[in-house]
């Protein structure tokens, strides 16, 4: 039996190795596939029942969610280059899977919703026609069920991956897993997903008694995410406007229930902390429409990179996430930035479905 685990895409690394950690019974194999957003874990048919309570219980933090994967078929050339026949490759497909092997008791009272991913894969056909007709399948097989968009008992998900053999249909249901309330009290309009806040934390990966800075924590996401990973370590978090730190942030806080992460009002520009005092930054700075026009963005980030170094102990790490990948080099090939900084890593990933960039800095020591 495969399981398909959805993660943040981009940083399956990172997430293969923290989902593998947290499981009590290891998997008789794991692997993943660069820029997929999935972690595929194998275990035994035999042992589903128990695979299934063990894989709820788990407490992921890296984790969208798991699917039981209920069949696979490779897509012959002719079928997915026409339309129709790909809608009804994806019917029969879905009228053969195995959905008895992971539908839990009492299968004739249930509402259910279809998703389909195309991924980067590009089809004439939408996604979401992919996915009614996996829903119209189910209805078939379940003629009892409801469908409900929002709220739903189960979820049939179906994507698309490349093999070298073609392009692979997978399909399966989303098995609900008994989390740690993580959701927050309030939402900004760029907050992070709790996975990815604590993917990015992941990265970081501070050492205990060390201090950890988001220069721009928003509603903070990422400082939650961090201090509830590694207890042993200190979060501040960073922010301009003041309802969304007073209020919102604050409030996010109070609602964790965690002791080592604070939130202070501040500007980015010029912030209220000393010299040298934070091991490591770790922070989603303003990219996208939502944060302004470029015009504005473009001047924030030299004197954040500027701000960044003086605040940042020598050796420290900095890991930013941005969209403006052309705007972060410029800046970084100004004289005085290189003076300050050494470039350890570039990486793509995909936030809400936009390729973005994390970028990795060491501050030179004797600055």
């Amino acid at each position: 039996m495969f399981t398909y685990v959805l993660i943040l895409l981009g940083l399956e690394w990172i997430a293969e190795s923290d989902i593998v950690d947290a499981l009590e019974v290891k998997p008789i194999q794991h692997f993943t596939e660069p820029r997929t957003g999935r972690v595929t874990l194998e275990y035994k048919s035999s042992e589903l029942v128990e695979t299934m309570a063990m894989i709820r219980r788990t407490p992921f933090l890296t984790v969208y969610s798991v699917v039981l994967v209920t069949n696979e078929a490779t897509f012959p050339p002719e079928v997915y280059a026409d339309s129709d026949a790909t809608c009804q490759f994806i019917r029969d497909t879905t009228l053969q899977a195995q959905w008895s092997s992971v539908v839990d008791a009492d299968p004739d009272v249930a509402t259910f919703r279809a998703t389909f991913y195309k991924g980067h894969l590009k089809h004439k056909v939408r996604s979401q026609l992919m996915a009614g007709y996996v829903g119209q399948a189910l209805g078939e097989l379940y003629p009892n069920w409801k469908v409900d968009l929002e709220h739903f008992d189960r979820e049939a998900v179906a994507f698309l991956r490349q093999t070298q053999d073609g392009v692979r249909l997978v399909m399966g249901l989303t098995l609900t897993l008994d989390q740690l309330d993580r959701k927050p009290k309030h939402f900004g309009r760029t907050t992070l997903n709790a996975c990815i806040a604590s993917c990015l934390a992941k990265v970081a990966e501070p050492r205990p008694g060390q201090i950890v800075l988001d220069m721009c924590c928003g509603t903070a996401a990422i400082p939650l995410e961090g201090a509830l990973r590694y207890p042993k370590t200190f979060w501040i978090g960073s922010e301009v406007h003041p309802r969304t730190v007073c209020v919102m942030g604050r409030e996010n806080i109070l609602h964790a229930g965690l002791s080592n992460v604070d939130l202070l009002l501040g500007d980015a520009r010029r912030l209220i902390l000393r010299d040298a005092c934070v091991d490591t930054v770790l922070s989603d700075w303003p990219w996208g429409v939502r944060e302004g026009s470029y015009a504005q963005i473009q001047k924030l980030y030299p004197k954040f990179m500027r701000e960044m170094g003086r605040v940042l102990a020598p050796n420290g790490k900095a890991h930013i996430v941005t969209q403006g990948r052309k705007l972060f080099h410029r800046v970084l090939a100004y004289d005085w930035c290189k003076a300050t900084w050494n470039i350890d890593d570039e990486k793509t990933i995909w936030i809400g479905g936009m390729e973005v960039f994390l970028f990795t800095l060491t501050r030179k020591p004797n600055v």
